[in-house]
């Protein structure tokens, strides 16, 4: 059996407060919250983690709680923190061992100063101009690790490089084209972020560095971090992936006879958009917000359809709490838009996002789980799943067409992409589909 403590960052607070004991065997993890924080009153972790003496518990493979998942490193990160201790690393040690600049306002593990250090953005700069450093440890360290991310060795694998890096109190996420990658991706996605606010959407702040001679960087400004005083508070954070608890699921050897027959699995089902319309029910609560939430969801994934972003997977979506008590959690600015240079006539998503049942007044032959996109069926998932009326949704979505058809080269041109470039993205976001 392994353990940890657990450290939350409430509200306006830039440092941290014990929240609990979290210990994990082979099948069954539990989290009792600190006898300190129940009696001082602290709010709960998660809509389905209630302050009390009772421990919580969940079953599983190496379960961890949803709203533990986030804060560990990423696939990069797991790869670098494998690499620093020369060993593999489970989810757990990924967890406590490695920096604590993951995702949302939680930490697992003892908090050590070298968890903790962040780079400025003129640091980064300077380790590149390879200029005269210190070589105490976290000097070394920062050194290793933006060497890593942008002169990245071939035996990292294809995981995509990326480091977190502060200035004047922001901070943000640089991320770095992979080898193979064009290297104006980082000037397509800053543009996609900014012609999907343009449509509407909730997306995140971004701009394009040069942080050596022809290798670009993404800086995207972190929504999860905000400055506090001398420290950055954080604000809870969970990813769809985290949410539907998709590291249980596994496609079973039944599940092929289900889908030559039905078309999909119930794996395919839970790592859907509608699934997530039915959790985000739980996270964010009924009513207004709820609609609200959906109607944004939707703009997403019409957004998605018209740059033909494949890689609108799980991981790519999550909530944000605005409120831990009571707990209000909502949609977080839209991150990793990104047109695919060579995505198919059909635009298909990484996530289903229509289950269409046979009905009395909708007679078909047996129900449809559709990831592929057109109109007829992303208008019908609007009134289906989503909460919008059929002519609002027409309107919506002729609108987004209409500025992503029109537009789409001068934004990529605005952001920093060379004009003969841009013909490589025509067949992409100039082709319309049906």
């Amino acid at each position: 059996m392994s353990d940890a403590p657990v450290h939350v960052w409430l509200p306006g607070q830039a440092v941290s407060s014990l929240a609990g004991a979290f210990t994990l065997d082979a099948r069954v993890s539990r989290f009792h919250y600190d006898d300190g924080y129940r009696e001082q009153g602290g709010p709960s972790l998660a809509p389905d983690m209630p302050v009390s003496k009772s421990t919580h518990k969940i079953a599983g493979r190496d379960p961890i709680f949803p709203i533990m998942l986030d804060s560990g490193p990423d696939d990069w990160g797991h790869m670098l923190l494998e690499r620093r201790l020369e060993r593999e690393v489970s989810r757990l040690d990924a967890l406590t061992l490695g920096p604590a600049d993951g995702a949302g306002n939680i930490v697992l593990g003892h908090l050590t100063p070298e968890r903790f250090e962040t780079m400025s953005i003129e640091a980064f700069q300077a380790v590149l101009a390879d200029l005269p450093e210190a070589q105490d440890p976290a000097s070394q360290r920062h050194r290793e690790r933006v060497m890593q991310s942008v002169f990245q060795g071939t035996s990292l694998g294809g995981a995509k490089p990326k480091l977190t890096l502060e200035r004047n109190g922001v901070q943000y996420i640089a991320k770095f084209p992979e080898r193979g990658d064009d290297p104006f991706l980082p000037q397509l996605e800053l543009a996609m972020l900014r012609l999907a606010r343009d449509c509407g959407i909730d997306a995140c702040e971004a701009e394009v560095i040069e942080p050596a001679p022809h290798r670009y960087a993404l800086l995207v400004k972190r929504f999860d971090r905000h400055a506090q005083g001398t420290g950055f508070a954080r604000t809870g954070y969970v990813s769809a992936w985290s949410v539907a608890r998709l590291d249980q699921h596994q496609e079973k050897r039944e599940d092929q006879a289900l889908l030559a027959t039905r078309g999909f699995t119930p794996a395919m089902y839970a790592r859907s958009y509608v699934a997530l319309a039915g959790h985000m029910m739980r996270w964010c609560g009924g009513g207004e917000r709820y609609r609200a939430n959906l109607r944004e969801l939707w703009r997403r994934i019409v957004f998605n359809s018209l740059i033909r972003n494949t890689d609108d997977h799980p991981r790519n979506h999550g909530l944000l709490c605005d409120s831990m008590d009571p707990h209000q959690w909502g949609l977080s600015p839209a991150f990793d838009m990104v047109a695919q240079r060579s995505a198919g006539i059909v635009p298909s998503h990484a996530m289903a996002y229509l289950f269409d049942e046979p009905t009395r007044g909708r007679k078909h032959a047996q129900r449809r789980l559709v990831s592929a996109s057109s109109r007829a069926d992303l208008l019908l998932a609007a009134t289906l799943h989503y909460g919008y009326e059929r002519h609002e949704a027409e309107s919506v979505l002729d609108e987004m067409r209409g500025l992503v058809r029109g537009k789409w080269r001068e934004y990529l041109i605005s952001a920093g992409m060379p004009a003969e470039e841009t013909d490589r993205y025509a067949k992409t976001l100039g082709l319309d589909f049906d």
